[in-house]
């Protein structure tokens, strides 16, 4: 799609556009339009009659265009891809492939004005067809340009419309919007069959004497219980019994970095194994830590107790940082802590109804978000750092800077969150309420400063303790209560599969490696590193 909207954009319309835009008068839906077959299989309302083109991107497809500008200063225009995705395009998951699209929408028309500026982008269906929402401000008279492009089939489809003041609230941007309708099946053009070549049987052959077959090879014994993996690192250690609870790499994925229920922190050379750094034994006051997180960068590891110390280990220090003494009446109780894309910034959450963000440098306190419905069980930085997800009962999404508040994604009153994470596209969270799954699309307004959520998929689970998205994004891993780490596929969301660990103990805790998108999975006193990829799937 990137091709085709570099040339609806760059080769058919910016030029043109970014010209003639913006202003002259509005029309009046439907008076002026015209219904004009897209393809077979859409059609869409243009005003007037418009200008047709025909023009071959790739060895596999070419596109048809349709445009029209009704005055000086307003252009409509639709353009429909016309064979299948060549295979480097069809290999992205379609929530890639739609994003890449508007990515190269929006750098094409930049070419043209170097202050284009992305004001949003939202999830859209057609049909049942995904699809996105993308609005562009254009410097140039003061224009912005409404695109909505969909995925059909392996096909792609685009809309358009620019002008001065438009939006996609504008009455003719969503009439035309609107207007994009499927061509019923009975009046679709049947496709043309090829015609059968008439050719004259062979004559018979004798078939030619059959070799003996060769004696079975013996089936190798495989424990079909576990998944295949590349390798394994024993983190077992003499003076700390309590399990894994935090794993982590650093970004050249040499070093695995973990901290475990009673304290201790740990780094280990990824490929051999061997221990790196070992501190934090019965380090802090106040019993067994509930949990620990580790920073992006896998320098840090930050362990949190139930109404008691909130502090860290460096790999390169032998004594902890306090950032929180403690509470032990359980005011303060910190119940998840999310580090910042860059480890500069630490979240916690907690039971007075606060979420506190730290300066994990100086050990100090940054600010305090207020107020919550009740405990703020949950949060999540977006992998870009520009918004803050915190929970309760609700969803807020923050500005991670200004830490203004930009939408609430469902009613509050519910289930408490235990789990959020944002996906690596930073257009979609997902959350864990009470065994319900919730995916929401997210689209930044820059300019109202605002984010719209649409709610793509709620689902029942199984209890889900911890969330991790694969790099690419291409899949959702949830450990669960039992010996089996949950699988979803990000394209349909549907279940994948699981991992099945019966015999290595429970899982508890995950990790991916950069480099290579390997994925480490915390098993009792061992860290099993494989490739998701190769697994055979329950």
């Amino acid at each position: 799609m990137a091709g085709l909207v570099a040339f609806v954009v760059c080769g058919g319309l910016a030029s043109w556009a970014v010209d003639a835009l913006f202003g002259g008068p509005d029309l009046t839906p439907p008076e002026y339009w015209q219904e004009q077959n897209l393809s077979d299989r859409f059609k869409v309302s243009l005003p007037g009659s418009p200008t047709v083109s025909n023009q071959q991107i790739t060895g596999e497809m070419s596109m048809k265009m349709l445009m029209v500008s009704p005055d000086q200063g307003t252009f409509y225009a639709a353009a429909h891809s016309v064979g299948q995705l060549p295979p480097e395009r069809a290999a992205l998951s379609t929530e890639q492939l739609l994003n890449d699209s508007c990515d190269g929408s929006r750098e094409t028309l930049k070419q043209q004005d170097s202050g284009v500026k992305e004001l949003s982008r939202t999830s859209v269906s057609l049909d049942g067809f995904p699809g996105k929402e993308l609005v562009l401000r254009v410097p140039a008279g003061g224009g912005k340009v409404v695109s909505r492009i969909y995925l059909v089939e392996g096909q792609l489809f685009m809309v358009s419309a620019g002008g001065r003041g438009l939006s996609a609230d504008n009455a003719n941007v969503k009439f035309l919007f609107d207007s994009l309708k499927s061509i019923p099946e009975g009046e679709r053009k049947p496709k043309p069959k090829p015609k059968a070549e008439v050719v004259a049987p062979p004559p018979p052959v004798a078939p030619p004497p059959e070799p003996p077959k060769p004696a079975p090879k013996p089936k190798p014994v495989v424990d079909p219980s576990l998944p295949k993996f590349t390798s394994e690192i024993a983190v077992a250690h003499a003076a700390d019994s309590a399990g894994v609870v935090a794993l982590g790499f650093t970004p050249d994925g040499r070093t695995l970095a973990l901290g475990t229920a009673g304290g201790r922190a740990a780094w280990y050379d990824a490929d051999t194994g061997k221990s790196v750094a070992d501190v934090g034994i019965d380090a802090g006051a106040g019993g067994a830590a509930l949990n620990a997180a580790v920073s992006p960068q896998g320098d840090r590891v930050v362990f949190y107790r139930h109404g008691g110390q909130l502090y860290y280990f460096e790999r390169t220090e032998k004594s902890e940082t306090v950032l929180n003494a403690g509470d032990t009446g359980g005011g303060t109780s910190q119940w998840k802590a999310a580090f910042a894309p860059d480890g500069a910034t630490l979240c916690t959450t907690h039971g007075d109804a606060l979420a506190r963000l730290w300066d994990v440098a100086t050990g100090r306190e940054r600010a305090v978000i207020k107020p919550f419905a009740g405990q703020v069980t949950s949060a999540a930085f977006s992998p870009d750092g520009e918004m803050l997800a915190c929970a309760d009962a609700q969803v807020t999404v923050r500005d991670a800077k200004t830490l203004r508040k930009l939408g609430a994604l469902d009613p509050a009153g519910g289930p408490a969150y235990s789990e959020l994470l944002f996906a690596p596209d930073n257009a979609t969270l997902v959350g864990v309420a009470d065994r319900t799954l919730s995916v929401w699309g997210l689209g930044r307004d820059h300019e109202a400063e605002t984010v719209v959520a649409s709610v793509r998929l709620v689902k029942s689970v199984e209890a889900i303790r911890g969330l991790r998205f694969s790099p690419d994004g291409k899949w959702l891993l949830g450990l669960t209560d039992t010996n089996r780490v949950r699988v979803w596929d990000t394209a349909t969301w549907k279940r994948r599969g699981d991992l099945n660990f019966s015999g290595r103990g429970r899982p508890s805790a995950l990790a991916f490696r950069f480099d290579d998108a390997r994925l480490a999975v915390a098993c009792g006193p061992t860290v099993l590193l494989l490739d998701l990829d190769a697994q055979k799937w329950d």
